[in-house]
């Protein structure tokens, strides 16, 4: 089971988010180039966290409802996952930028969840 990582709040920039992210223990003691992360939510807040962590090496599998934030991501390095279960497949960390709980539930828990 992944780390599951929940960023909903747009006052939290995606810097700091990603400062807290490679500070956690399990990042802090995985290679960047053997860590394995699932990201689902690439929109306003998730598109830039999602960014920065591609452009600092992580293996990112990304998936969001809107192809053109997933195309976004996967030129710049993402394997585009088809569903929230197949970006958590094989993922050490599981992170969330979804607007709200109803969404984090329906990622975690639908038809197609993680």
């Amino acid at each position: 089971m992944p780390v599951v990582l929940e960023w909903k709040k747009l006052s939290e920039t995606a810097e700091r988010k990603v400062a807290e992210f490679v500070a956690h223990p399990l990042i802090e003691k995985t290679p960047m180039s053997k860590l394995q992360l699932g990201m689902v939510g690439l929109g306003r807040m998730g598109g830039p966290i999602a960014d920065h962590v591609i452009d600092a090496g992580f293996t990112v599998a990304a998936f969001d409802v809107s192809p053109d934030a997933l195309a976004a991501r996967v030129e710049r390095g993402a394997r585009a996952a088809t569903s929230p279960a197949d970006a958590a497949q094989g993922a050490q960390v599981l992170c969330l930028i979804v607007f709200d709980e109803t969404q984090a539930a329906a990622v975690l828990d639908g038809p197609d969840g993680a």
